[in-house]
């Protein structure tokens, strides 16, 4: 049976970046899911993809984890600037999960688009991480 660990690392990586004094100073609020009246620029959790992945003796599993960041127009370089601090945050791999060693936390894509929310246009950043972790043996 494999180690269904995608609620206790989005909450690892949510906690870990919002104690990210450079990344809160920029952003309004980081969110699971933002509600109407979050005010942009803010930080949202996508789409998550779990994976088994199972050893002979250990449950793990390998997660694809989308990091939505909202820019406050629809100008790009202000959702580049705040997925800059989101990536140095997550690039160190210091994030720690209870009961899981996380083995693996990579940026595997990223991209920019013009995205309308309310009446408003806004640029609309998504980062794809991916992470590989196993659940420590007790």
């Amino acid at each position: 049976m494999s180690a269904f660990a995608a609620p206790l690392l989005q909450q690892s990586i949510y906690e870990h970046l919002a104690n990210a004094s450079d990344l809160t100073a920029r952003v309004s609020a980081i969110y699971d899911e933002p509600d109407e009246a979050a005010v942009p620029p803010f930080i949202a959790f996508g789409d998550t993809r779990h994976q088994p992945y199972d050893t002979g003796t250990t449950e793990g599993a390998t997660i694809h984890f989308d990091v939505l960041v909202w820019s406050s127009n629809m100008h790009q370089m202000e959702a580049k600037e705040i997925m800059a601090l989101v990536d140095a945050e997550l690039h160190l791999m210091n994030v720690f999960v209870p009961n899981y060693t996380l083995v693996r936390l990579v940026l595997v894509s990223a991209d920019v688009t013009k995205q309308q929310r309310d009446a408003n246009s806004y640029a609309r950043g998504r980062m794809t991480y991916k992470a590989v972790m196993f659940k420590d043996q007790n």
